[in-house]
């Protein structure tokens, strides 16, 4: 895969390695072809002639940082994460195609970070360097497997307990996406999405079989509203392990939540180790 060239956009009020803003600075288009360049050239080593047919592909650079797609040196694995997904909300707004996605991210690297990126690149003779592989890489180098395990817990233990549906809804689409494999399909996801609802809403939920996500969530909206459990106002974020109920129903003493809880993050631990053994 070739990207980049000389046609690639250069952005507007970029600020270069000492900090001057791009038309203050007019080493900035010579500096981003320079990456574009460079990330050719590499990844053209790296795998021959193959994808010559990439060559002549124009990076949108201007447009990209006019709207503030921000640099990355490396970060915490939140801040890394927040950067990554801050990103690909601005790609997924240019319209761009995969290969303009790989070089718009690749010439937001810098420091470290690019040095790894090349680094990765030049070592990966036998792989295909595409977005998703840039993905997969970057998350492995500064999330961390530790990091995404965590979360991949944080989501099977996730219950709806003190949170409405509305809040249950939000955090399970947002931490699904670290275990992919346990909502192959649209029934598994709503399975597992109804499975950590309250009682009182989960008994209304029972009889009938979903296999759209949507409906699901509309029609559990709906017997919470019905049963006037809307409105519980108790913060999720200040406490994710907390439930007000448990599996089988029913408020639990402190004592018994926490053994419940310790003993559930056990199992759940022990499900993600075997699941990374069996990869």
């Amino acid at each position: 895969m070739v990207l980049g060239g000389e046609n690639a956009g250069v952005g507007a009020g970029v600020a270069g390695p000492d900090g001057v803003q791009g038309q203050d600075a007019p080493d900035m288009t010579v500096l981003i072809r320079a990456i574009a360049g460079a990330f050719q050239a590499a990844v053209a080593g790296a795998h021959g002639a193959a994808h010559q047919g990439d060559a002549n592909v124009i990076l949108p650079l201007e447009r990209l940082r006019s709207l503030r797609g921000a640099e990355f040196r490396g970060l915490s694995p939140e801040g890394s994460e927040s950067w990554l997904e801050s990103t690909k909300r601005i790609l997924g707004q240019m319209n761009c195609s995969n290969v303009q996605k790989l070089g718009c991210v690749v010439s937001l690297l810098h420091d470290d970070a690019y040095t790894w990126w090349m680094t990765t690149v030049f070592r990966m003779e036998e792989v295909d360097v595409t977005w998703t592989f840039f993905l997969n890489a970057f998350k492995r180098k500064y999330l961390g497997v530790r990091y995404l395990d965590e979360k991949k817990i944080e989501f099977m233990s996730l219950v709806q307990g003190s949170m409405t549906v509305a809040e249950y809804e939000i955090q399970f689409v947002c931490l699904s996406q670290y275990a992919p494999e346990l909502i192959l399909d649209e029934r598994e996801r709503c399975e597992h999405f109804r499975y950590g609802l309250v009682t009182d809403v989960k008994t209304f939920m029972l009889a009938a079989e979903y296999t759209d996500f949507d409906v699901l969530v509309s029609s559990a909206k709906d017997v919470e509203q019905n049963l006037g459990l809307s409105s519980r106002g108790v913060n999720y974020g200040s406490d994710k392990r907390a439930a007000e109920y448990s599996f089988g129903g029913g408020r639990n003493k402190r004592g018994r939540d926490k053994r419940y809880q310790s003993s559930a993050r056990r199992v759940v631990e022990d499900m993600v180790r075997l699941l990374r053994e069996t990869r």
